[in-house]
């Protein structure tokens, strides 16, 4: 019911003609609505695009209103289909009280927008930038329901420096969404070969610092982030923990295969166990177990913006200091415990040409752990293509302005690597070994309509 009166909605407002704003009740009610195309030519992206996929779409209604002076309010719901993330569920993006009180200090009560790097609080507003994706070495779309907003409180304000330019901050501290069935889960049930059951998130803490320098256009920042949470996730029946059971017998036997032939052969053992079935007689099983997974999250990025004219440079770095253990009910224990640093940055340039035609491009890089950027370590530990531990993105992108409410943007990438995938949406061989390619391409088309 709630999914056909928001597109309803949307649907009156597109043959309205073209309107920038509504009023009501003395705020402004601004929205869109998205279709997007995606296809690929090897591996899925996110959603079925090795066929090519409508599931691409997104759709918001916003409003908001001056309630006191200097207090404000507003809310924001919002849909997104994205293969099956989202599934056009509505969901309160924003909603929060602002009171700005100086300059200097504000503050705002609800759920904010989160601030990492310099485009994350406006991902959703499509008019704001010529790409169709944001560059995945920094701004995750698979991550991007968990890492979009949190609920709590935040101040911010702007400090003046004179001669030395402008200096604006936020900080914010609350709770961060992740869903059993969101990107998070999904990138994590593919490299561990499980099955999410529920996420347990502590408070979360972020801040930010951006320098709005003397030199006209030129601006800096600083983001961090911090969040740890409970990961409760099911082992599946699979070859990887099939093999998992194997050496869990192996150590809890305490001794080797070769002694225990020994031994069967003077008549002291049976024979020796070989299958999984054999390993689960003497009670040893490492599937369908719950697995407790504690992780820690330290993330930070830096950022820079140039803007001259209608010529636009930007580049951002982004790393996250990882810690996590899984943990299995005993006799089990500890499975595995590691500490790393996921990698990820970019830059980019867009200019401009015409009122109605812009052209833009950027080259990310990403690396899920880049203490291992050939994958080989991340391959013996979860029995994946190494090439799932890098992805180098090299994009074009086009904007044509038809109007101030209709936009077209087309998008090619050239990739290598396969990081900002789901393991959980590829094809499989007939041995059950995935399907994919390390060197593939995508193409992205999206209509959007803002008013």
């Amino acid at each position: 019911m709630k999914k056909s009166i928001l597109m309803s909605a949307l649907i009156i407002l597109l043959l309205s003609g073209n309107i920038w704003a509504l009023e009501y009740a003395g705020g402004n009610i601004h929205g869109f609505i998205s279709q997007g195309y995606l296809d690929s030519s090897d591996n899925n992206f996110l959603a079925d695009t090795h066929s090519g996929t409508f599931q691409f779409r997104e759709m918001g209604i916003n409003y908001s209103r001056e309630i006191l002076s200097g207090l404000r309010g507003g809310f924001q719901l919002f849909s997104r289909d994205l293969g099956d993330i989202g599934n056009n569920e509505i969901e309160i993006d924003w909603a929060y009280l602002d009171y700005n009180y100086r300059k200097w200090l504000g503050v705002r009560l609800g759920k904010m927008k989160t601030p990492m790097g310099f485009y994350n609080e406006t991902r959703d507003f499509d008019i704001s930038r010529v790409n169709v994706f944001l560059p995945q070495g920094v701004y995750n779309e698979g991550w991007r329901d968990s890492f979009t907003a949190k609920t709590g409180v935040g101040i911010y304000g702007k400090i003046p420096m004179n001669q030395l330019g402008d200096l604006k901050y936020q900080a914010q501290v609350g709770e961060m969404d992740i869903e059993e069935d969101g990107g998070i889960a999904k990138f994590t049930d593919g490299q561990t070969h499980s099955t999410t059951l529920d996420f347990d998130v502590d408070t979360t803490y972020a801040a930010e610092l951006q320098w709005e320098t003397p030199l006209p256009g030129l601006r800096i920042g600083v983001s961090g982030n911090w969040f740890d949470y409970d990961h409760y996730f099911s082992t599946n029946d699979t070859t990887y923990w099939r093999n998992r059971t194997e050496q869990a017998f192996w150590i809890g036997a305490g001794i080797t295969p070769e002694e225990w032939a020994f031994l069967a052969g003077m008549g002291f053992l049976p024979p020796v166990p070989t299958t999984y079935e054999e390993y689960q007689a003497y009670g040893v099983d490492m599937i369908g177990l719950r697995i407790e997974m504690p992780v820690e999250n330290y993330y930070y990025i830096l950022s820079a913006e140039f803007v001259w004219g209608d010529l636009t440079l930007a580049a951002e770095f982004a790393q996250d200091e990882i810690e996590y253990k899984m943990m299995a009910p005993l006799p089990y224990g500890t499975l595995i415990e590691r500490k790393f640093k996921f990698e990820g940055y970019y830059y980019s340039a867009a200019y401009r040409f015409t009122e109605w035609f812009e052209l833009g491009t950027y080259y990310s890089v990403f690396y899920p752990d880049c203490t291992d950027k050939e994958g080989y370590e991340t391959q013996r530990i979860y029995d994946v293509p190494r090439e799932i531990n890098w992805s180098k993105d090299t994009c074009l992108s086009a904007r044509f302005d038809i109007n101030q409410n209709w936009i077209l943007k087309i998008e090619g990438h050239s990739i290598d690597g396969l990081a900002v995938m789901y393991i959980i949406d590829q094809d499989k061989n007939k041995d059950e070994s995935l399907d994919v390619d390390k060197d593939w391409n995508l193409f992205a088309f999206k209509l959007t309509y803002t008013f």
